[in-house]
């Protein structure tokens, strides 16, 4: 795909690329990193029910909620579709609540849907399932 005139092509992704951004994303989580999060998205992120800020607020209310998060991502892939990448993996997720009680796991598929912005890759939307267990 020719990029337009007075325009960059978009660099091509790559695993490298591709583990990277989920590195650093398992990272922001498990810190419970809201800004860290934030410079992996686009202004216009989306979760998967299509709300624009819905996504940065989820992930607010989550590090608000709890004291430990981890995220381990497996089995990772990704598509080339030319101006934007998905690159899909599965996950496993704890968390525990602030108020104590039984850490809540979770696993499951996960999407990123990203594009360069700012000459980098950045999640413009992320849909994951949330399977207990």
């Amino acid at each position: 795909m020719a990029a337009a005139p007075g325009k960059a092509p978009a660099p091509a992704i790559d695993d490298r690329t591709a583990n990277s951004l989920l590195g650093d994303f398992s990272d922001s989580y498990r810190r419970g990193d809201l800004q860290g999060m934030r410079a992996l998205l686009t202004d216009d992120a989306r979760s998967a029910s299509g709300r624009r800020g819905s996504l940065i607020a989820e992930y607010d209310a989550l590090f608000a909620a709890s004291d430990r998060r981890r995220l381990t991502i497996s089995n990772v892939s990704w598509l080339d579709n030319g101006e934007t990448a998905s690159i899909i993996a599965s996950y496993e997720a704890s968390v525990q609540p602030r108020r104590g009680g039984r850490p809540r796991r979770f696993h499951g598929d996960l999407r990123f849907d990203v594009r360069v912005d700012g000459g980098q890759w950045r999640i413009y939307r992320l849909a994951h399932d949330d399977n207990p267990g």
